[in-house]
């Protein structure tokens, strides 16, 4: 029986450990790609709140972080296909980039 309860509640903190893991890396991901629409004259900062496990919404506010993320990854990429490797970044950071 003290076997059970021990390995319930390590099984608890381990969930717990991985939920804080997938937290702080999506606000780590949020955090980068905030930083790169800010080089590029755009802000992320109104959806840049911070999430933790007791947050209210917890999946939809990572989801909204992710969106976000995934809207910077994708124009970044699309700067690399327009300009390659040879690129001048100030121009193409500059330069409107159809997404």
């Amino acid at each position: 029986m003290e076997q059970d309860f021990e390995y319930e509640i390590n099984k608890k903190n381990q969930n717990s450990k991985e939920i804080g893991q997938i937290i702080n890396s999506i606000n780590n991901i949020f955090n980068i790609c905030a930083k790169q629409q800010d080089q590029r004259g755009k802000s992320l900062e109104k959806q840049n709140y911070k999430i933790n496990e007791e947050t209210k919404n917890l999946v939809e506010l990572m989801n909204i972080k992710l969106d976000k993320a995934h809207m910077t990854a994708d124009e970044l990429h699309k700067v690399f296909e327009k300009y390659g490797n040879e690129y001048d970044r100030d121009k193409a950071y500059a330069e409107d980039i159809e997404a």
